[in-house]
């Protein structure tokens, strides 16, 4: 499936974006290829876009090292979330053994911008890139990003309703 079609499987169908919607594209700079072809194919499709750079982890170290403030208010992405039905972030693999982190100052210290995505029923939808060739994960990823939506989205919908009155369930898997 070439790129275009697989954004454009993502926007409708996925998070069932209609023309005339507006959506937060958001990724990383190593994934800005990336994020310039999903935001045109918002475009083609009557999508509004909004670009979103998400800080790297090595400017996550500096603000971290320079004690930068841990209590800024998240007013702009408060204020940006009355006008916005959907928010894609885009997952990528890196190489780095990952350490813990505290997480960029928009999402610091309450949690208020997931709270009121929630709230507002925004839609979130985190896509997961397929890691370099040679990763044993690779053609787990690429078929989940060909999966039927709809069917998934019908799956996840009996699972709601069959465990909408449970309070402890129990996952038996090998």
């Amino acid at each position: 499936m070439d790129k275009r079609s697989f954004w454009e499987r993502v926007l409708l169908e996925c998070a069932r974006l209609q023309k005339g919607s507006c959506v937060v594209v958001d990724g990383f700079r190593e994934q800005l290829d990336e994020l310039e072809v999903l935001t045109s194919e918002c475009y083609i499709q009557g999508i509004y876009p909004l670009l979103k750079l998400s800080l790297s982890r090595q400017s996550l170290e500096y603000i971290k090292e320079k004690k930068a403030p841990e209590d800024l208010q998240p007013r702009h992405l408060l204020a940006l979330l009355d006008g916005i039905e959907a928010w894609i972030c885009l997952y990528g693999w890196t190489d780095e053994k990952g350490k813990p982190i505290r997480f960029p100052p928009e999402f610091q210290p309450s949690g208020k911008v997931v709270d009121k995505m929630a709230k507002s029923k925004v839609k979130f939808v985190l896509v997961m890139l397929p890691p370099p060739k040679g990763h044993p994960l690779r053609d787990v990823v690429k078929k989940a990003l060909e999966c039927d939506y709809n069917r998934t989205s019908f799956m996840g919908f009996r699972l709601k309703k069959a465990l909408h009155d449970s309070e402890d369930v129990s996952i038996i898997t090998k």
